[in-house]
């Protein structure tokens, strides 16, 4: 490739590539089991509601110290069509129930026993916190909550 090439290849990134990043991608399609029976499939909160998701292990001491703040959230979003999940990444059931009980966790936890969540939404830290809108974008990521994220979950909420 010439010089010539190169630089209009990049002049075109520089332009396409902030325009695509400003829409919010669509977030892939997952089915999970819970901790409590029974599965979640993302697509079934698609035109409904909010989902947000955080990514988590109970050996993990960052994880442990957002659990409040995830119990606090899903008490704050509660009467909203907005479901949280805490998803836990590739530990056995009864580490999970150890741990639900250990830090009173109130919200649904989905299990990612064979990691296939995480590497569909390439997960390489914990924890993670994820917000899906109605439409099935991912609207919101990065490792743990922002300090608004009530106010901004209950904002895409209210869209339609």
């Amino acid at each position: 490739m010439n010089l010539r090439a190169l630089c209009l290849l990049a002049l075109t990134l520089s332009v396409v590539l902030p325009a695509a990043a400003a829409t919010p991608a669509q977030a892939p399609d997952f089915t999970l089991q819970s901790d409590h029976g029974g599965a979640y499939r993302l697509a079934e909160s698609r035109g409904k509601e909010v989902v947000v998701l955080f990514a988590w292990a109970s050996w993990c001491p960052s994880c442990r110290e957002e659990m409040p703040l995830m119990n606090q959230l899903h008490a704050g979003l509660a009467g909203l069509p907005v479901r949280l999940f805490g998803v836990n990444m590739q530990e056995q059931p009864q580490q999970v129930a150890r741990a639900r009980a250990a830090h009173d966790l109130k919200f649904d936890i989905l299990l990612d026993l064979e990691g296939a969540f995480g590497r569909a939404y390439n997960i390489y830290g914990i924890p993670q916190v994820m917000v899906i809108d109605k439409q099935g974008r991912l609207r919101y990521r990065d490792f743990g909550p922002p300090s608004d994220l009530v106010e901004a979950v209950k904002a895409l909420a209210a869209e339609e």
